[in-house]
């Protein structure tokens, strides 16, 4: 009996002793999975990291990183077509662009002077008026100062449109002249556009503020009747629409 309980003990001593051996290779393998997992995450963190200061130091300037040499071809292509995109939008205006600008501003510049009028009236004189005479004085050695004022209204108005002292002076036979020269005088009204300086003579029976002649700024017209903004036209700077047939020439702008 002795023996028996013996053998019993050794057996029970033998199994714990196996169970305890596998509980400490168990928790020794968690321990060890959880520091590696730890590591490896770790890791990963520094890598992603990493990473992103790569990408930062690769986006120099907003230029992206391409792997792929086909996209990096794209990639270059754009921004040579970007390039070439911005070159072209720097090249001077055509012609045809700087016409239209010029009428728009010629236009512009006789219609932010409308209401100006002399003071007082009948007296070729004024404020305004003496700013459109001052301007137009001593061409041809003439003094403009007290005296019609609707070619110095023009000449004014094309001075602040293009900077330009072509057209200047307080006769209108003055400016009929400077165009002619420059071969930009048209008889008849045949290819007038909005901005160009029209002509008239004054007509007997027709009357005017002047005995001679007449300029202003062509705003639009048709067959029978045209549109324009005059210096000197009753006093003021005004709208004027009349018959077209009145008006013999302009000056083509351009």
């Amino acid at each position: 009996m002795k023996k028996i309980n013996n053998k019993a003990f050794s057996h029970f001593e033998l199994v714990l002793a196996v169970v305890i051996v596998a509980a400490i290779a168990t928790v020794g393998a968690y321990t060890y999975s959880a520091k590696y997992n730890k590591s490896k995450a770790d890791s990963g963190v520094i890598l992603n990291e990493l990473a992103k200061q790569q990408d930062s130091a690769d986006n120099v300037e907003g230029v992206p990183v391409v792997d792929d040499p086909v996209a990096a071809a794209q990639a270059a292509q754009a921004t040579e077509n970007t390039d070439t995109n911005t070159a072209e939008q720097s090249k001077p205006l055509t012609a045809s662009t700087a016409s239209v600008r010029t009428r728009a501003r010629m236009q512009h510049y006789a219609k932010s002077q409308l209401g100006n009028y002399e003071q007082p009236l009948g007296s070729n004189s004024g404020r305004d008026v003496r700013t459109y005479q001052r301007y137009a004085t001593a061409v041809d050695g003439k003094d403009c100062m007290n005296n019609a004022w609707c070619a110095s209204f023009a000449s004014w108005v094309y001075y602040k449109d293009s900077g330009s002292g072509r057209y200047r002076g307080c006769a209108v036979s003055t400016i009929r002249n400077q165009a002619r020269a420059v071969g930009k005088l048209h008889s008849g009204l045949k290819g007038v556009r909005p901005g160009d300086m029209v002509l008239r003579i004054s007509r007997p029976g027709y009357y005017v503020p002047w005995k001679e002649e007449h300029i202003g700024i062509y705003i639009s017209g048709n067959g029978s009747h045209i549109t324009t903004i005059d210096g000197n036209w009753k006093n003021k700077v005004t709208y004027h629409t009349d018959n077209r047939s009145y008006w013999t020439s302009y000056v083509d702008i351009d």
